[in-house]
């Protein structure tokens, strides 16, 4: 906010003549506006829950961040994000692998701010949009919420010793679906848009089909060790020799799913590949299993350092 702005003079009008308590109050107006996006309107094929008709906006008590053993001093992690009841593994995905490589890159663009009118925590959450500005949303710690209490989307990360809950993923997904218009905007997208929102960067879609298995573990070493974001996506439908490796090892295969690199190892062709569903990750695959399970990848064009 500039110096010169009415709303700044203001606010040193009234520190002097009102103290802090004034200064408080303005604030609080400042933040007043707060962005509610609509929940999903419809229960989608297949969806093992109640329409969400019946789901309301809860209050989650919490912290932006906790920081849990062996995490980044911002409390910031990958293993913070589990992707709940919504088709938005295009932009959990770019934001796993962002925070992986710079978790204090993601923890500037969430903090508390005050008071919600509703009488809950306001934060201020920034994302960028399709034109790499940095937009700022203004959001609350209400979700949409199951009948049995949990959220219904982006899930708790780590929980602090008074028991609050690690709320920035579910921050920054409600901010995101604020920014595309609402919850239903979410189900389904281009993972390109994602790694946008989150790091500013635009990427690269590599087609498996047209790279041998040696050039794709090159590629996806060579971004590794860059810092770039690397999002592979699973073809709809999965393969058949896919769906044969998923049943051999026991690890179940999402179509149409983006996944993100955690690791490659050009000497002993591994790659590990996260779920941001928090469970059954491709850890020590080849990149010959890689090629036959991912039709497509995205490759940052720039570091997220």
């Amino acid at each position: 906010m500039p110096a010169g702005s009415p709303t700044v003079q203001r606010m040193l009008q009234l520190q002097r003549t009102a103290g802090n308590a004034a200064v408080g109050r303005l604030l609080r107006e400042v933040i007043r506006d707060i962005e509610v996006p609509l929940a999903v309107n419809h229960t989608r094929p297949g969806a093992a829950t109640q329409d969400d008709h019946a789901l309301r906006h809860e209050r989650h008590r919490g912290h932006a961040f906790v920081r849990d053993r062996h995490e980044d001093a911002s409390g910031a992690d990958p293993t913070d994000i589990r992707q709940g009841n919504i088709g938005d593994c295009f932009f959990l995905s770019p934001l796993m692998a962002t925070v992986r490589i710079n978790p204090r890159s993601i923890a500037s663009k969430v903090r508390r701010i005050g008071e919600s009118p509703s009488g809950g925590d306001a934060h201020e959450v920034k994302l960028y949009n399709a034109s790499g500005d940095l937009v700022t949303h203004h959001v609350d710690d209400r979700f949409v919420t199951s009948v049995s209490g949990a959220p219904q989307y982006a899930q708790y990360g780590d929980k602090a010793a008074d028991g609050g809950q690690e709320l920035w993923v579910m921050l920054m997904e409600k901010a995101w679906a604020a920014q595309r218009g609402g919850f239903n905007n979410l189900d389904f997208g281009q993972a390109s848009d994602g790694l946008m929102a989150v790091s500013g960067k635009r990427g690269t879609w590599h087609r498996i089909a047209t790279e041998s298995a040696s050039q794709i573990l090159t590629n996806i070493a060579q971004a590794y060790s860059d810092g770039k974001p690397v999002i592979p996506i699973t073809p709809a439908p999965i393969t058949g020799p896919a769906l044969t490796w998923a049943t051999a090892a026991g690890i179940p295969l999402v179509q149409s799913h983006a996944y993100n690199v955690e690791r490659a190892n050009r000497t002993d062709d591994e790659i590990d590949v996260a779920n941001p569903h928090g469970r059954n990750h491709l850890r020590g695959i080849s990149s010959g299993t890689f090629r036959m399970i991912f039709d497509w990848y995205l490759v940052a064009d720039e570091a997220v350092r």
